[in-house]
């Protein structure tokens, strides 16, 4: 039973860096994304996302956030972006964007 308990988190590992770190990692992308749309981007507070694995490194993230408009006001703001991790560059893309 030890051998099968040390195998698997390697295989967990093996998983998370083949995707770019995982939807953990995915999350903290989809916010500098987010960032990069706003007036003033050290003012956003993000709250915990809903993300959903489509497979072949590809996630689609939901969430909400504040953040200072062009006014000064702090406004609360929703999101969505779908964001792909491509293993031969090491990098993350952003397919599509939504901010309402």
């Amino acid at each position: 039973m030890k051998h099968i308990l040390a195998v698997i988190p390697l295989i967990a590992l093996t998983a998370c860096s083949e995707c770019g770190g995982g939807e953990g990692m995915a999350e903290i992308m989809a916010e500098k994304f987010v960032k990069k749309q706003l007036n003033d981007p050290s003012s956003a507070e993000f709250d915990p996302p809903s993300t959903l694995d489509m497979g072949e490194c590809k996630y689609q993230i939901v969430g909400h956030f504040r953040a200072r408009n062009g006014f000064g006001g702090m406004i609360k703001s929703r999101y969505a972006i779908e964001i792909k991790y491509n293993n031969e560059t090491r990098m993350w893309h952003k397919n599509t964007i939504l901010i309402k």
